[in-house]
């Protein structure tokens, strides 16, 4: 299992590779320094080759971080709205087979 933390910066996409026979989950997201003083919603988005889903809602006053135990099995982007400020993102990689005998649900993923 590999921990990971990385900051996305305005306009940037988080490109997260997952080998075959892994996951990677998504356990965290914080709004990290905002250039300048702000009253809306920030949308964090997950994105692969097929679809875009919006994964959560930050609001620099009212919920500055989240958490979540999202798994994804495939490549994919996470990128967010904030158009000056950076939002940090924290989660792992782990090998498919730790967990496939004890919860076989985990083949039903995004």
């Amino acid at each position: 299992m590999a921990f990971w933390g990385f900051e996305v910066k305005s306009s940037e996409a988080l490109e997260v590779i997952v080998e075959e026979g892994s996951f990677f989950r998504l356990t965290m997201a914080s709004i990290g320094v905002i250039q300048e003083e702000i009253d809306e919603s920030v949308d964090l988005y997950a994105t692969d080759a097929v679809k875009t889903i919006v994964v959560g809602i930050l609001h620099p006053k009212r919920q500055t971080q989240q958490t979540y135990d999202l798994l994804f099995h495939k490549n994919i982007k996470i990128y967010h709205s904030l158009r000056q400020g950076t939002v940090f993102l924290f989660g792992c990689k782990f090998d498919r087979t730790i967990c496939l005998p004890r919860y076989p649900f985990f083949n039903i993923l995004f």
